[in-house]
């Protein structure tokens, strides 16, 4: 917790009742289970979608060697506007 959670659960602690208390704690403890949950999923679904972009990546491998020189050629000649991406410069 913050100093800012820190000060506003105080703050709540002083209004609330004994019961009113002890659902702000059992609120506080679902509310951070809930948050580990959501950032395990996250990073389930990036790691799905990293393992899909490097499989797509090498089923078109060879597409991509062919084209190695273009691609290394037009990425040195052209004027940096953001980070290059090697999809723009393949053609198809």
């Amino acid at each position: 917790m913050t100093k800012t959670d820190n000060k506003l659960k105080k703050q709540l602690n002083s209004l609330l009742n004994e019961d009113g208390n002890k659902l702000l704690e059992r609120l506080l403890e679902v509310s951070s289970l809930e948050q580990g949950y959501n950032g395990y999923d996250s990073f389930i679904v990036g790691y799905r979608l990293a393992t899909l972009l490097m499989v797509e990546v090498f089923q078109d491998k060879d597409k991509l060697l062919e084209n190695r020189e273009q691609f290394l050629r037009n990425l040195i000649h052209r004027p940096y506007h953001g980070t290059p991406s090697a999809v723009d410069d393949i053609e198809e």
